[in-house]
């Protein structure tokens, strides 16, 4: 990390759906991901600063099955983009991603075993593993079900289709840093996982989804639609979005109209106002005391959330 960053006394202000999904689903989550383990990489930073950074970078199974696929999706396009004759098949694509994942699991029992995360998280750790628990057989056939199901999806959609065709030309392929939008002093977050231009001249923003159909899946597209109206100078009229779920194989298409980009900066503006409010210090971005950020009432929640050795033991 940069000097820069360590040396920032508050983290940046910033909107993403991601962020806001974590203010309603838990205050207190919310506190921890985006105050409480600022700066917690830095020796002088206090115990619970430390600790919520390590358990910041936690993952889970889920996430990091969503992950792991995205990331060989993302090789095989890159792949296309040099000769779209040499992409690996569906069987490879499978043992690829399964030894992937079995090394992941490996690498957390081990890092269990020795309390190595404890010392510095380093690479990935899952938080099943991190707090004890297990993964059991069923959990396990699950996932082998629905990596088969979404890498078959993925080489019979839409997408991959226009990808293979030469008038197809590939302008950002998930790439490895967060893109942004500045807009009234705040970062808006952007991370495309595909955008290509296709044989009639339209942008295509692409969205692979591994999981269940979400209430802000099409938020997150008008969210891209901005960022490439405003990256690329495109008029809306010109940009396409699809969202692939590949875990049930079918795919949503958006036109984007001129009253979406009006309602998602409305929306931005409106949570801004949300954000404020739990800050002491709203140019500093300094949030209000922990205290205020209350936990969740529904407690299953708790139990699948990286946070609770903090929520339990309330460490000062």
């Amino acid at each position: 990390m940069s000097e820069t960053y360590q040396d920032r006394k508050y983290p940046e202000k910033s909107w993403s759906i991601s962020k806001m999904k974590t203010l309603e689903n838990c205050e207190r989550d919310y506190y921890y991901t985006y105050y409480g383990s600022h700066n917690g990489w830095i020796y002088t930073s206090t115990d619970e600063q430390k600790i919520a950074w390590r358990l910041k970078k936690l993952t889970n199974l889920w996430m990091c099955f969503g992950e792991v696929v995205h990331k060989e999706i993302r090789g095989i396009i890159n792949i296309c983009k040099k000769d779209k004759t040499k992409f690996m098949n569906a069987t490879r694509f499978n043992e690829i991603t399964l030894n992937k994942l079995r090394n992941i699991i490996r690498e957390s029992i081990h890092k269990y075993n020795t309390k190595e995360w404890d010392e510095y998280p380093k690479g990935i750790m899952l938080q099943e593993y991190y707090y004890g628990d297990k993964i059991s057989k069923q959990i396990g056939n699950e996932l082998k079900e629905r990596l088969s199901q979404c890498i078959n999806s993925f080489y019979v959609s839409k997408t991959f289709e226009d990808i293979l065709k030469p008038e197809t030309v590939i302008i950002e392929n998930d790439e490895d840093i967060f893109s942004s939008i500045n807009y009234n002093s705040l970062k808006v977050y952007s991370k495309i996982d595909l955008l290509y231009k296709d044989y009639d001249g339209y942008y295509v923003i692409v969205d692979w989804k591994t999981g269940k159909v979400s209430e802000s899946d099409k938020e997150q597209l008008l969210v891209y639609a901005w960022y490439v109206i405003e990256q690329y100078n495109v008029h809306y009229s010109k940009i396409k979005g699809r969202i692939e779920y590949l875990l049930d194989g079918h795919a949503e298409e958006v036109i984007f109209k001129p009253e979406d980009i009006q309602f998602i900066k409305e929306k931005v503006s409106n949570d801004l106002k949300i954000i404020n409010y739990y800050l002491d210090d709203a140019i500093l971005n300094k949030p209000k005391e922990k205290e205020v950020f209350q936990k969740t009432l529904k407690n299953y929640k708790c139990s699948n959330c990286k946070f609770r050795m903090l929520c339990h033991e309330d460490i000062v």
